[in-house]
């Protein structure tokens, strides 16, 4: 009879729930972090490359028709390539802003192809 009460002790013993230490109770939290949180401050790099992506979208604005519309010439195919690679510049420059000099990148790409369609339209010179 001993050992059929055996089985029995141990299959309860089995289901019955961990108990929680102290420590790990709801309420307490986690004392210790391995991961160093980034200081929110910007270097001089990062506002340098803030201005060249910038510039470069109005430079992009300018080769897109801006030009057209001020009454300046714009000659589209040197003010994006000059946009472009202050893009490029702007991303190799700072990590923080390399989505903004992406976009920037893009719009010059886009420009130059309408701002050079429009001065083939309009006849004005492209270089």
């Amino acid at each position: 009879m001993a050992a059929a009460q055996q089985p029995a002790a141990s299959v309860s013993a089995a289901y019955e729930p961990a108990r929680v230490p102290v420590w790990a109770a709801p309420g307490w939290g986690a004392r210790v972090s391995s991961v160093d949180t980034p200081t929110s401050r910007h270097s001089a790099a990062d506002t340098v490359a803030g201005f060249l992506a910038v510039g470069s979208i109005v430079l992009s604005a300018i080769a897109l028709g801006g030009g057209l519309i001020l009454e300046i010439e714009a000659r589209p195919a040197r003010t994006s390539i000059v946009a472009a690679i202050l893009a490029l510049v702007s991303a190799r420059l700072s990590a923080k802003y390399q989505k903004l000099a992406l976009i920037a990148l893009f719009v010059a790409m886009i420009a130059w192809v309408v701002g050079l369609t429009l001065a083939v339209i309009t006849e004005n010179p492209l270089i």
